[in-house]
């Protein structure tokens, strides 16, 4: 018994003996490109930096306009206040020379409004801003002009008034300048206000023009 089990162990061996052995070798991986994790961050990084910079543009750009808007609406205003300085004189003139008036109040009208014409005439003078359209308009010059004419006018009122104020001379003579004077006051009075009327119109279509802000 105990012979035939070492028999079939001896027969057992053997056969294994026979059997090839296969050696698998498991293969090693190949080792993976750095650039495959590095690619990610590369694009990330990329993809930020873009970010940043167009949110640095689009603030330097917003920046920028709201200066330039700023500016642009710091010019109107300053154009607005100079125009208003103008046409405020103008009214200043226009309230103190009435259409009709009490015969004593010729002087004092006469010395008034010279006054008042100059002051307007140095109002425009003094502009900075709405210089440029003054001049090219020829708003001064005209304007220059007509206080030209306008202060020898008044001479010549005052003149006449003293000369109508003078009980020596005769009815007719005084009658006579009293119409001259009337005549010589109303285009003074009519040469003013289509001055004005003129300036007026530049200054509101001034500020029409630029847009809603010269409300």
């Amino acid at each position: 018994m105990i012979l035939h089990a070492a028999s079939i162990a001896a027969f057992f061996v053997d056969q294994l003996a026979q059997v090839p052995v296969q050696v698998q070798c498991v293969q090693q991986a190949a080792p993976e490109s750095w650039l495959k994790w590095l690619l990610p961050t590369i694009v990330q990084t990329v993809v930020s930096l873009a970010s940043i910079t167009a949110g640095v543009l689009i603030a330097v750009w917003s920046f920028r306009k709201n200066r330039q808007a700023q500016h642009e609406q710091w010019v109107r205003d300053q154009k607005k206040a100079e125009w208003s300085v103008v046409v405020s004189k103008l009214a200043t003139v226009d309230n103190n020379i009435p259409f009709s008036f009490s015969g004593e109040r010729w002087l004092s009208i006469c010395d008034g409004m010279l006054d008042d014409l100059h002051c307007v005439l140095s109002s425009m003078r003094n502009t900075l801003f709405i210089s440029e359209e003054i001049e090219k308009k020829d708003i001064t010059a005209n304007f220059t002009k007509f206080v030209s004419e306008a202060g020898e006018k008044i001479m010549r009122i005052k003149g006449q008034t003293g000369f109508i104020n003078n009980p020596s001379q005769n009815v007719d003579e005084r009658l006579v300048n009293m119409e001259n004077r009337k005549n010589t006051y109303r285009e003074v009075y009519d040469g003013f206000h289509k001055q004005s009327d003129r300036i007026r119109s530049i200054a509101l279509m001034a500020f029409r023009s630029t847009g809603a802000n010269y409300k």
